[in-house]
């Protein structure tokens, strides 16, 4: 990996001062500050070790649910870590995504009493066809590109230029899309302890990333590929959350994804698409070893989103969903990104 490393920063170019964090209200006026960084890793290790004995099924029951609202906080990145750091176990990676959280944290504002997100009712639309509604929405779309071209002397992304107003100022209209969205159960506390309940919710929503990812007629967007990963990476952390805060988590998720799609330029979707596709039983490992022998060309986001596809394929029952993962997995080996700059 000595290609990727050369890529990172070293500590020794972040001249900020260190600093001792001796207590939660030290924390929280760091809150989405931008600034010590290292210092959150420390705090964060500490909290590991003194306040959840080591545990980080227990550190991410504990801390996760008041951070999510910030999953979209530096491109989906500091999510996309924190999930990954988790699923391997890795104290110090989990650490680092919290301390990714805390440092850049962007949440989403929700201004309305009425809005769905701790008593959501049940949606009655496809997320396809929610995308559809988002897509006429020209006023969403205009406010995403002013507001983004009034941040250009950030240094970020046009991504993360555009997705903080929109999760400031437009919290309640993308939450009034998310609450469209038709679940494939309804997600209650009690119905939510049962494992295989949370199971098909887990699989609905990494499926419905892959899918929005596959059915865009240019293929191969970049920050809709960060959705795929980014999803998968939530799943992970859900296995820790109590059940209590797993529908505003997902309905928190599901804002980003539809803001992700509008900052993307709503690109249209061509169902055709997904319904003409037929690959080779061999594509999943075909593809597996041409991304392995050209990772340095298509850096590590092809590698991830093959990992999830062939993950989830290896555990599908669905026919429909195998064309479609393996779609994924065409379009990001063979077909540059696609930026909506």
């Amino acid at each position: 990996m000595d290609w990727y490393a050369r890529r990172l920063q070293t500590k020794a170019q972040h001249k900020e001062e260190e600093m001792v964090i001796a207590c939660e209200e030290e924390a929280a006026r760091l809150l989405g500050g931008r600034r010590n960084f290292y210092s959150l890793v420390s705090y964060y290790n500490r909290r590991l070790e003194e306040d959840y004995g080591g545990s980080l099924d227990a550190m991410v029951a504990g801390l996760f649910p008041s951070l999510s609202p910030g999953v979209a906080t530096s491109a989906m990145h500091a999510l996309i870590h924190l999930g990954y750091g988790f699923a391997a176990r890795y104290n110090r990676m989990v650490c680092e995504g919290f301390a990714y959280l805390h440092h850049s944290y962007t949440p989403i504002v929700l201004r309305k009493a009425e809005n769905p997100l701790h008593e959501p009712r049940p949606g009655t639309l496809p997320i396809l066809g929610v995308l559809e509604l988002v897509a006429q929405d020209a006023e969403l779309a205009r406010f995403a590109q002013i507001e983004g071209d009034k941040r250009k002397s950030w240094k970020t992304s046009y991504f993360q230029r555009r997705m903080a107003p929109l999760v400031k100022e437009r919290g309640d209209g993308l939450m009034k899309y998310a609450s469209q969205i038709r679940w494939p159960v309804r997600l209650t506390e009690r119905n939510f302890i049962d494992t295989d309940t949370k199971a098909s919710m887990m699989k609905w929503l990494i499926d419905s990333c892959v899918t929005i990812y596959s059915a865009t007629k240019k293929p191969n967007y970049f920050f809709l590929l960060h959705l795929v990963t980014s999803s998968w990476s939530l799943t992970q952390l859900l296995h820790a959350v109590d059940s209590q805060f797993l529908s505003p988590i997902l309905r928190n998720f599901l804002c980003m994804m539809i803001a992700t799609y509008v900052i993307e330029g709503c690109p249209a979707v061509d169902l055709s698409t997904l319904r003409n596709v037929c690959f080779s039983d061999n594509i999943l490992e075909d593809e597996r070893q041409r991304v392995l022998k050209n990772i340095a060309r298509k850096d590590e986001h092809a590698y991830k989103l093959l990992q999830v596809c062939t993950e989830m394929a290896h555990k599908n029952t669905d026919p429909e969903m195998e064309n479609i993962y393996r779609l994924a997995i065409h379009q990001v080996t063979t077909y540059p990104y696609m930026f909506n700059t």
